[in-house]
């Protein structure tokens, strides 16, 4: 859910603000009724396994590094 709160209220309601983020709640933080932030809870890192990453790189083509470096690098021309 995602609430607007004014800096003002921010600051005397914390403690409350910062437990509805744990929960997944979002903030538009406002300064004289004008949003200038938005507090949103900071998402874990997803954990890819390795065997998913080394399936990716392993089922594209193959890459022909010279030429790739030939047609990306300007101090070969």
């Amino acid at each position: 859910m995602q609430h607007e709160i004014s800096q003002e209220n921010l600051q005397k309601h914390l403690v409350e603000a910062l437990r509805k983020l744990e929960r997944g709640d979002t903030f538009i933080v406002t300064r004289k009724g004008i949003p200038f932030a938005e507090l949103r809870p900071v998402r874990p890192a997803t954990f890819v396994p390795t065997a998913t990453v080394l399936a990716a790189y392993t089922s594209g083509p193959p890459i022909d590094a010279t030429r790739l470096r030939s047609k990306t690098d300007p101090t070969l021309e």
